[in-house]
């Protein structure tokens, strides 16, 4: 075979691969998109492993760009999915944000409740090792190549996790010689910039490297609060200031202070390089590290006393139509500090047998060596008190072949293995100042474990006709626990746990019919499967309150049956329609209850395997090329997700899921004139709620979940081909609400980027 043969198939092979060639591809044929933060008419690789026409796809899918990413300004990478259909973003206070996160399909993406969304970086897991939550600030948004988002399970590809769905993020592929710069400055005392340069060596060898810088002065997103009881006589300091409010239960509570400035501050560095081993080999790494850090600055008391000075600790009494009584400490109105250091690493080797045949093995290691934050002690003031700190380490390596096969022309085979092995720890400790790590007293509680999975699977792409297309696939996974080990208070003998395994099946069948005049009919069912982690089998814990948290270390898998079908259609060159609906049948769902049994005080709770749920969903989504310079998208998404049983508290049953709002709705609009191009955007999010009683019915408080409707967009100005200066606005209209915290109000942002090539 001639070598231009060969090198032809390679660039075929990296775009299958590296799903960002499809991009550069499908320009260099002069394909237009079709929206700016948007769905694009090119390939998709992440709902079969292998390359299909994004509006030909068996799955709801969409694609971010880089393009995408620069227009909008956007400084974190979750926070450009919030406006694509059937996403729901979760992030409340920027990138200080702790309870992050991604849901789809009825799943939702606070915190921990994320690792039913698997997030891939290179093929690689970022779901962590821990509690399977994604650390988003850990990829910079300008080594960003393109995010590919298929909504519904895919266990039967991607194993574990895969529930609701997969986000799969491709960074820059090494160009030749460039320089990239970039600086924003915002609101809040906000920065970001970074730099990178790449250059290719030899017709071989492609490397780059970079660092990026990302500081929040943040805002005060935290309350004070304290409940009060009547009282008949003064007996200490008489204040006034407290502003009463009703909780979301409905309890009468009193705003006293506020906690500080909640701040933010990243260090990130990465270098990838690529290298062609021969004519059909190629190989590639990448290695990320990131150092960050959050604190609060100095907080606030409302209350004054007949003097004039604030007053934050001690018992005072005030006037709320009648004498009241309320107890304070400074502990209360502090933040605890926290931060991390996270290493990824990760390699690839890509070889062609021949024009039809292909083999991809990836490999990589994801090393979280600190995740610490410290909580002060009621007692505790500014300059220092005691407290106590923890820090949850964790390690996960992976690794996976899979060899493509394009049999004939009806036939697309992808084989494969997989492995996942998975190791984490955490301890508490007593600190006699809160504001030193260092001064630590004893060990109050501990926790450790690991997992490991191993899978093959197995999929055909078989074409029947011109028309129809069927996808069947499978997967087996084995699943192991071990070495758990658990001290959940200080006192407390040291529990080991004995290992134990789980195996899971994953199928789907897809099919996808090309109707006349335009018609695409799509349709799949099929089941998929979450382990338990790390953190619910072995991670006990007892709250400063007094509440213990139990886990369980014979939790068995959560088990997911859904089915769903959908359309696409073309109206002329102008409008593209693309609707569906699905329903996911959850069991043996991992559930925190209390547990009166163990405790009739009501102070223990437990992970187990208590619940169902079901979720039914609509995701509509229109496209119109308006004007020759304006493009629009307009999305819905309808999520009905029930609670079907739950053992420990039956009266839930027929009550909304927590955190899954029911709608979800957004629009995008880009015109681009010249040099100028410029969004606008908004999304709404309607209500949810926080628990699963859903008795948090009061919105517009501290605590709630609020539904909010957000505006923003952004202008960009390219004075040539090097430079181009943009400006960003989110929550134009100022709309102040809660989601849990109170959310930051307008904030602004200009930068500048520089590329030379």
């Amino acid at each position: 075979m001639s070598p231009l043969i060969y090198l032809l198939f390679l660039l075929q092979l990296s775009v299958a691969a590296d799903p960002s060639a499809a991009v550069l591809a499908d320009k260099e044929k002069g394909s237009q998109s079709t929206n700016a933060i948007h769905i694009r008419t090119t390939v998709v690789v992440t709902a079969t492993r292998t390359e299909v026409e994004l509006g030909k796809s068996p799955a709801s899918a969409s694609v971010i760009t880089r393009e995408d990413l620069e227009m909008s300004n956007t400084q974190l990478v979750d926070q450009s999915l919030s406006l694509l259909p059937g996403v729901h973003a979760f992030r409340t206070k920027g990138p200080q944000d702790t309870s992050n996160g991604v849901g789809m399909r009825g799943f939702n993406g606070r915190g921990v409740d994320g690792s039913r969304v698997l997030v891939l970086l290179n093929s690689q897991p970022m779901n962590s090792a821990y509690d399977g939550a994604v650390q988003w600030t850990t990829v910079p948004v300008d080594e960003v190549d393109r995010v590919e988002v298929v909504r519904g399970p895919f266990s039967s590809l991607y194993g574990g996790n895969a529930m609701g769905g997969v986000v799969s993020i491709t960074t820059r592929p090494v160009e030749n010689r460039q320089v990239d710069i970039s600086a924003q400055y915002g609101s809040h005392k906000s920065v970001l910039y970074s730099g990178s340069f790449s250059d290719r060596f030899w017709n071989r060898l492609g490397l780059r490297a970079g660092y990026q810088r990302l500081q929040n002065g943040g805002y005060s997103v935290q309350g004070v609060f304290a409940t009060a009881s009547s009282a008949s006589t003064v007996t200490g300091p008489l204040v006034t200031g407290a502003i009463p409010f009703v909780s979301t239960t409905g309890t009468k509570r009193y705003a006293v202070g506020e906690q500080g400035d909640n701040w933010y501050n990243q260090h990130a560095w990465w270098m990838r390089g690529e290298y062609a081993l021969a004519k059909s080999s190629t190989v590639s790494f990448q290695y990320m590290r990131r150092r960050y850090g959050y604190g609060y600055k100095a907080y606030g008391s409302f209350l004054k006393n007949e003097a004039g000075s604030p007053v934050d600790s001690g018992t005072v009494f005030f006037y709320d139509g009648a004498l009241r009584r309320a107890t304070l400490s400074t502990g209360s109105f502090l933040g605890g500090p926290g931060g991390g250091e996270s290493n990824l690493a990760g390699a690839q080797l890509l070889h062609a047998f021949s024009p039809r045949s292909h083999l991809r093995v990836t490999g990589g290691v994801s090393d979280l060596s600190s995740e610490w934050f410290t909580t002060p002690s009621n007692s505790a003031t500014l300059t220092g008190g005691t407290g106590t700190t923890a820090d949850r380490p964790s390690r996960s390596w992976h690794g996976e072949a899979q060899w493509n096969w394009i049999r004939s022309s009806r036939h697309n085979i992808v084989m494969g293995a997989a492995i996942r092995n998975n190791s984490s720890s955490a301890a508490e400790y007593e600190l006699s100042n809160y504001a030193l790590r260092d001064s630590r007293l004893r060990l109050t509680a501990s926790s450790a474990g690991k997992d490991s999975s191993q899978a093959i699977f197995a999929q055909d792409q078989i074409r029947v006709g011109k028309r129809l297309l069927l996808i069947v696939g499978g997967r087996f996974d084995n699943w192991s626990s071990m070495d758990g080990a658990a001290n959940p208070y200080f006192g407390a003998e040291l529990i080991t746990y004995p290992s134990r395994d789980a195996n899971s099946f994953s199928g789907k069948i897809s099919a996808l019919y090309e109707g006349p005049s335009q018609w695409i009919i799509r349709a799949g069912a099929g089941n998929s499967f979450r382990n338990p982690s790390v953190y619910e089998l072995f991670r006990s814990w007892r709250s400063s309150s007094g509440i213990q948290y139990l886990s369980n270390p014979d939790l068995q898998p959560e088990r997911l049956t859904s089915w769903e079908t959908g359309v696409r259609k073309k109206f002329g060159t102008r409008i593209d329609l693309d609707a569906g609906y699905f329903e996911n049948h959850v069991r043996d769902l991992i559930y925190r209850s209390t547990d009166l049994k163990i405790d009739s005080s009501g102070k223990t709770r437990v992970f187990s395997n208590a619940g169902k749920s079901r979720t039914r969903g609509v995701e509509i989504t229109v496209q119109q090329n308006a004007l020759s310079w304006l493009q629009l998208r307009q999305s819905y998404t309808w999520n009905d997700a029930g609670i079907m049983r739950n053992d420990f508290a039956p009266q839930t049953v027929g009550k909304q899921v927590p955190y899954v709002p029911r709608h979800i709705a957004s629009f995008v609009a880009i015109a681009g004139r010249k040099q100028w191009t410029a969004t606008l955007n908004g999304r709404y999010v309607g209500r949810l709620f926080s628990n699963d009683s859903n008795s948090d019915t009061i919105k517009g408080v501290p605590g709630a979940y609020d539904p909010y409707f957000e505006l923003g967009g952004s202008v960009s100005y390219a004075f040539e081909s090097q430079v181009t200066l943009t400006c960003s606005a989110d929550n134009l209209l100022d709309r102040l609400y809660y989601q849990y915290y109170r959310t930051p109000g307008r904030t602004i942002s200009a930068g500048l980027r520089f590329r030379l090539k």
